[in-house]
């Protein structure tokens, strides 16, 4: 039976719900840049993107808004625009829509479900999701590829980015930033303040990305067996740092204490040195973004 919330091939989420009553996001967004007038700091993010139509038409509404209160009067400035990367046809558009705003976000949770076909609120395929899962990781390239030829940044948002493992895999592709939950920040800022950026790449490198669905999870939970010990991408010894960050991983869980939090930062720093002199700087906000360069 039909779902009143399918109704009309427009309705639902994000950016088509704004298209549908450009009244309603013209209001909006004439609050947002009243509200940062003198501030600059704003930065508007256009969600569930699907095409570059999409961009061009929400980018002429903003600009609307802008030039209807200078004519006001009011010094408002044209703010950073971006695009959520949220699904299957918003990869394959990563380059041209790279080209139209001033960065990408990538939500991965969304990303996850609509490449994986899995509803992970759905207790019969929930096991299926995994947002380590190849194609998602292949996916992640593209998109970052893409955003590299206009010279865009990409930032990561979700289960992912606050995954100490994922956040290593996100560091090797080339993300430029990590939003997460504060739950999530010392455990993560850890564990990139432990590894360079080189070695995240060479590391992403050495396993593939053609590792079979599982393979980054059953690592995760490993805490004694090598990377790669079986399987057809498999047959090198980790590296120091590597052995301790996958056992660091095991024994320090998302809800475990504060202190045992700290602990692991620490363990992680004194292992730095086996990284070279090469590493991640993280520097994190209130509002939980974290943000990698290198050192």
């Amino acid at each position: 039976m039909p779902s009143p919330a399918r109704k009309g091939t427009r309705a639902g989420r994000g950016i088509r719900i704004t298209l549908d009553h450009p009244q309603i996001f013209l209001t909006q967004a004439r609050a947002m840049l009243v509200a940062a007038a003198g501030l600059d700091n704003l930065q508007i993010l256009l969600p569930m993107v699907t095409t570059v139509d999409e961009i061009d038409d929400a980018l002429r509404l903003i600009k609307r808004a802008h030039d209807e209160l200078s004519n006001e009067g009011q010094a408002v400035r044209m703010p950073p625009i971006g695009a959520m990367v949220e699904v299957p046809a918003a990869v394959y558009q990563a380059a041209e829509l790279a080209r139209r705003v001033a960065f990408l976000s990538v939500g991965t949770n969304d990303l996850t479900q609509y490449l994986l076909a899995v509803d992970r609120n759905n207790p019969h395929v929930a096991r299926l999701y995994d947002e380590l899962h190849p194609a998602v990781l292949h996916a992640l390239v593209d998109i970052v590829a893409g955003a590299r030829q206009h010279g865009r940044e990409v930032s990561v948002c979700g289960e992912m980015a606050g995954d100490p493992l994922g956040a290593v895999l996100l560091l090797g592709i080339g993300v430029h930033s990590l939003s997460m939950s504060a739950a999530s920040l010392l455990r993560v800022k850890g564990v990139i303040r432990g590894f360079s950026r080189a070695r995240a790449r060479e590391l992403l490198a050495r396993v593939g990305l053609e590792a079979r669905a599982g393979y980054w999870r059953e690592l995760a939970n490993s805490d004694a067996r090598d990377y790669g010990g079986s399987g057809r991408n498999g047959g090198f010894a980790m590296t120091m740092v590597e052995r301790n960050i996958a056992q660091l991983l095991r024994r320090v869980g998302p809800a475990q204490a504060r202190a045992q939090h700290l602990a692991m930062v620490d363990a992680l720093e004194e292992i730095e040195t086996f990284a070279g002199k090469e590493h991640i700087d993280a520097d994190i906000t209130s509002t939980g973004l974290l943000t990698v360069s290198n050192g």
